[in-house]
């Protein structure tokens, strides 16, 4: 299964509560939220448990967002950093590693708000 950065932000977005982001990721079907909230775990976004079944699906739980979930929702939580984050990265080269993408959030935020380059 491919990994999808916009339900990752979607997911990210439901656990504060976004009614919106919560409408939008009940349109994923059921195993592929699971992965990617397995997934999510793996790079401690979320604290939670995923358990693999006998069917090869996931039972998911999340307790919390950890640090590096705040940080990454806190880059990603505009709209307009986020469609052009999409424009301009993903669309460009097709997709990027998770941290490459984080960096590029974390850049814009910082011309956003006035502050020069790392």
């Amino acid at each position: 299964m491919k990994r999808d950065i916009d339900l990752v932000r979607l997911l990210l977005l439901r656990s504060e509560g976004d009614e919106d982001a919560k409408r939008k990721v009940e349109e994923y079907a059921d195993d592929v939220r699971a992965y990617h909230v397995t997934i999510m775990l793996d790079a401690g976004l979320f604290i939670g448990e995923s358990d693999k079944l006998a069917d090869g699906s996931y039972a998911t739980s999340v307790t919390r967002l950890t640090w590096n979930g705040h940080d990454f929702l806190d880059a990603a939580r505009n709209e307009t950093v986020w469609r052009k984050a999409r424009e301009t990265i993903l669309r460009t080269v097709g997709s990027v590693t998770f941290d490459l993408l984080l960096e590029w959030l974390k850049s814009e935020g910082r011309k956003q708000i006035g502050l020069p380059p790392i």
